[in-house]
């Protein structure tokens, strides 16, 4: 990982991370790895667990689309539902975090130009639909 960060060319947040004095990077930066673009996603508490709210989701989104831009190679970018996993703080259900991924990438200045796609991958489960896209915001 230390020589993905070193040839990526990555510039440390200021301050460390809670956890264990780590260094950090902002949420949303990529390191890409072959086909695939690793992501800094939450900071850690002191616990090592992952700590983000909803204001900091939507930072994260939009470094997440410049970075993209940055990375995508002229290739589709697959992504999964962010933050449905073991976020904490971060109390929206799937179908909230959908809609504020498609939102905030409505809003970015930066799109995939055609013929590219951007592909979200959503996991099956309780009240969730894609016939439901866009009413909970």
């Amino acid at each position: 990982m230390e020589k993905l960060i070193i040839d990526a060319d990555l510039k440390p947040e200021r301050s460390k991370s809670k956890y264990k004095g780590k260094t950090r990077y902002a949420s949303g930066t990529i390191v890409p790895r072959n086909d695939f673009l690793l992501m800094a996603f939450a900071k850690l508490d002191i616990d090592g667990l992952a700590r983000l709210t909803k204001d900091e989701y939507n930072r994260c989104l939009l470094l997440l689309w410049d970075e993209i831009n940055k990375y995508h190679m002229q290739k589709n970018v697959c992504i999964p539902i962010l933050g449905s996993g073991v976020t904490r703080d971060l109390d929206l259900t799937q179908q909230e975090l959908l809609d504020i991924i498609i939102h905030s990438y409505k809003i970015s200045a930066q799109k995939l130009k055609n013929p590219c796609k951007l592909i979200i991958v959503c996991k099956e489960c309780k009240d969730f639909s894609i016939n439901k896209i866009g009413t909970t915001i």
